[in-house]
């Protein structure tokens, strides 16, 4: 499928992220971004790679009651419900919403979808270069330099997402 250079009645942005799907740094650019393109039909497609779950946060799936199959892993099982759980906040929101969950690797993900889907621009959300892998790995300069599309950053305090060792203790005392 074709990639980039809108067809000017639709603008589709591909969001990248992961633990900070639930920002709101994410539906504040998602928004400005809605604004600027005016009466443009503005279309989202999430894709949040199924990072590993290893050590303790493999527990935190369970706590947190996130369906799993009984073979499936639990990085994509908490993939699935931070798609579920981000799309609906975004649609709650007016904006018109599809997603995946995709290959453990942001980079590799990214090019799946764009093998299939018109994109627009590339949104690649994350924590600090100082937490965050994405980051350190110069995924978006990359990803740019690669696919040839508009290719931005947006990047989000730890506080302002629910932590899964926190949110564990919370539900274990």
């Amino acid at each position: 499928m074709a990639v980039g250079a809108g067809q000017g009645d639709e603008h589709v942005i591909l969001v990248v992220a992961n633990r900070t799907l639930a920002s709101p740094v994410i539906e504040d650019a998602l928004a400005h971004r809605a604004a600027e393109r005016g009466d443009v039909r503005f279309r989202v497609h999430l894709v949040v790679p199924a990072t590993p779950v290893v050590g303790p946060l493999s527990g935190w799936v369970e706590a947190e009651h996130i369906p799993a199959r009984a073979s499936e892993d639990p990085g994509f099982a908490l993939a699935r419900h931070r798609l579920r759980s981000g799309a609906d906040r975004l649609r709650d929101l007016g904006f018109e919403v599809d997603g995946e969950v995709g290959d453990p690797d942001p980079f590799v993900a990214v090019g799946q979808v764009l093998r299939r889907t018109r994109v627009d621009e590339i949104v690649v959300s994350t924590f600090a270069s100082s937490r965050s892998s994405w980051a350190r790995s110069d995924l978006v300069r990359r990803l740019q330099r690669h696919h040839g599309l508009p290719t931005a950053r947006l990047e989000t305090a730890l506080d302002e997402v629910e932590q899964p060792r926190a949110a564990a203790r919370r539900l274990h005392g």
